[in-house]
């Protein structure tokens, strides 16, 4: 009897262990998506790298707008998805996360995540979108100025809102980066630094393996901006001194490369 017991135990925990739903890593996004139409539906994992694209590692089809995507990842990352040829970034930041998007509703630009990490990934982004909004208003006021007949007091003015304006973002985008908990936060906002002078930077950098020192993607990111450092140093440009963050290739809000350049306005 002791045998049977032990052997319908042993068959048990087998058994239990193969259907385990909490496998390590293991993540599951389930979506619920109105004014949808049936679909299929791809997970791409992103990279902080301009060397390696997209990869599909899950697929399903919509069906009455619901779906349901998982994939095994070593450690918190950005991931994407695609609805009506709209891309949604989001981040692996719990083993279950569900979406809610209406894709007739325009504010669904940035939908419903289920988990602390993307509501700092939204709140991040609609800062940026913010930033953007009023740098595109400045700039179109400072050029309508020099062509303009009005006093040099006027302009000096809405130039220096202007420079306040760009000080402020860089101040943002340097604490965020200074004091974000979440390493892909982190690397997202680093992706935000142009103009900010190299040597502040570099100092933010140099700290990010303290701070996440079991995350290889933060140690890979450390390694190619270090990299970048190193061929703008080479480079003959004279004196380096003052200059502003290298270049380097990140995901943008929808998943897609970008270069910091493309920030300039």
């Amino acid at each position: 009897m002791k045998k049977t017991l032990s052997l319908l135990s042993i068959t048990w925990l087998l058994f239990s262990c193969s259907n385990n739903e909490d496998v390590k890593g293991k993540f599951t996004l389930t979506g619920n998506i109105k004014n949808v139409a049936t679909q299929n539906v791809y997970l791409e994992e992103i990279y902080f790298s301009e060397a390696k694209a997209p990869v599909i590692v899950d697929t399903a089809t919509i069906i009455d707008g619901k779906f349901e995507l998982s994939t095994i990842a070593s450690e918190q990352g950005l991931y994407r998805f695609k609805v009506d040829n709209q891309y949604y970034l989001f981040i692996n930041d719990m083993p279950k996360i569900t979406v809610t998007i209406d894709t007739k509703d325009s504010a669904s630009r940035w939908p419903l995540f289920s988990s602390p990490a993307n509501a700092l990934l939204k709140s991040f982004a609609l800062k940026m979108d913010d930033y953007n909004t009023k740098r595109i208003m400045l700039i179109k006021k400072v050029q309508e100025n020099n062509t303009s007949k009005i006093s040099d007091s006027i302009k000096k003015a809405d130039n220096l809102l202007f420079e306040q304006e760009v000080e402020s973002y860089k101040n943002f985008i340097t604490n965020y980066i200074d004091t974000s908990t979440n390493p892909v936060m982190v690397m997202f906002a680093l992706g935000y630094t142009k103009d900010i002078q190299l040597e502040k930077l570099q100092k933010s950098v140099d700290g990010f393996n303290k701070r996440f020192p079991n995350h290889v993607g933060i140690s890979n990111i450390v390694k190619a901006y270090n990299m970048a450092v190193t061929r703008r140093k080479v480079q003959p440009q004279g004196n380096n001194s003052g200059a502003a963050a290298p270049e380097i290739t990140m995901p943008d809000t929808e998943g897609k490369p970008f270069s910091l350049s493309s920030l300039k306005g």
